[in-house]
């Protein structure tokens, strides 16, 4: 039996329950759920629009329904220990009438989690780690955490075969700029070495103008932003109850991340887009569609930053077009640093006149 022990620290309030609506709780079913996306994301750019190929692999290793009914080869087990739940403000959703942020029932951050795996398939357990990881890296875990949420950050990892996950994790942002290319490359690898063949080349925006219909961490259709700082993790979320914000970005005199970011988020000035935040590249309520910009918080040179990973896919929906130019337009507009991947252009501060620009 292959085993990969992490342990894990919530940086933001995780939401996250079962049936008790009434109490948080972590759940490994909810856990393998995020890890399978992220799976799709990694192993996406070795399949391309081998969508058939992608399926079985993922079936191989996390198990499937239908007519390949497969069990899952890797077995997702979660620890908490002794832990309160509490109630924190949910992230951007405001009570209208009282215009206060809406709580609900999170584990808090700070807190410690263990997320084993399990295996008799060395391959399975390694691509299952490597999904962990990335979700870890550049995603989040539970409801909300497109919007800074579930930000958990892997603090150590028990391995009983050192073969199975052979990397360093990064610490520092000169490597956190270089993991995505490792995590991809050290996935192909394995999937090569299963015995899945590239079938046909994806067409990349710089041939087409186009990407796949879902969301992969390849190079020309994957990025990753950094902004701000701080050195507290109490710096950084939602405060319960700041100054409302009146929609144009103004009214929060606070000084948290988030809070920050949210205030530059609703600020029409801070949009290359005329609908601002409200434009449907940044996601639609109904029909729902998950926003491709996933903001979260990472720990980068002794210091909390949030990221910014956007997935750039073709068609965004069926019966929409957007401009994916405003999500890169916001970005630079808060003066946010993409580290992933890096072009000419990124090396040059580009300078709005904007007198109310918003920045940290």
């Amino acid at each position: 039996m292959y085993e990969a022990t992490f342990e894990l620290e919530t940086l933001t309030p995780l939401f996250m329950r079962s049936a008790d609506q009434r109490k948080a709780e972590f759940r490994s079913a909810s856990v393998k759920g995020v890890m399978r996306w992220w799976f799709r994301a990694l192993a996406g750019s070795y399949f391309g629009s081998d969508i058939d190929g992608l399926r079985r692999a993922e079936c191989r290793v996390f198990g499937c329904a239908g007519k390949e009914t497969r069990r899952s080869r890797v077995v997702v087990e979660v620890d908490i220990g002794d832990y309160e739940s509490k109630n924190r403000p949910l992230p951007m959703v405001w009570n209208k009438r009282s215009r206060k942020r809406i709580s609900s029932p999170a584990i808090p951050e700070g807190t410690k989690l263990t997320i084993k795996l399990k295996s008799h398939d060395e391959n399975a357990l390694e691509l299952a780690s490597y999904s962990l990881v990335a979700m870890s890296y550049f995603g989040g875990l539970g409801f909300r955490s497109n919007r800074g949420a579930g930000s958990v950050w892997i603090t150590n990892v028990k391995i009983r075969q050192h073969s199975i996950m052979d990397i360093s994790l990064p610490s520092k942002e000169s490597e956190y700029r270089e993991f995505p290319d490792i995590l991809v490359s050290k996935v192909n690898a394995i999937l090569r070495e299963m015995g899945y063949s590239k079938k046909r080349e994806i067409e990349y925006p710089e041939k087409s103008g186009k990407c796949l219909q879902y969301s992969t961490m390849s190079k020309e259709c994957f990025s990753v932003w950094l902004w701000g700082e701080c050195s507290e993790l109490g710096g950084v979320y939602y405060s319960s109850n700041p100054v409302c914000n009146n929609g144009n970005g103004e009214g929060s005199n606070s000084k948290r991340l988030l809070d920050a970011f949210e205030a530059c988020f609703k600020d029409e000035e801070c949009h290359t887009s005329k609908r601002g935040y409200k434009d449907w590249v940044f996601g639609t309520p109904r029909p729902r569609r998950a926003s491709p910009m996933k903001v979260g918080v990472v720990k980068l040179d002794g210091k909390y930053h949030l990221r910014f990973s956007v997935f750039k896919t073709d068609p965004f929906s069926p019966k929409v077009r957007v401009n994916w130019d405003h999500i890169d337009g916001f970005l630079r507009k808060i003066r946010a640093k993409r580290i992933y991947p890096l072009r000419r252009s990124d090396h040059e501060q580009r300078v709005f006149q904007n007198p109310r620009q918003c920045s940290f």
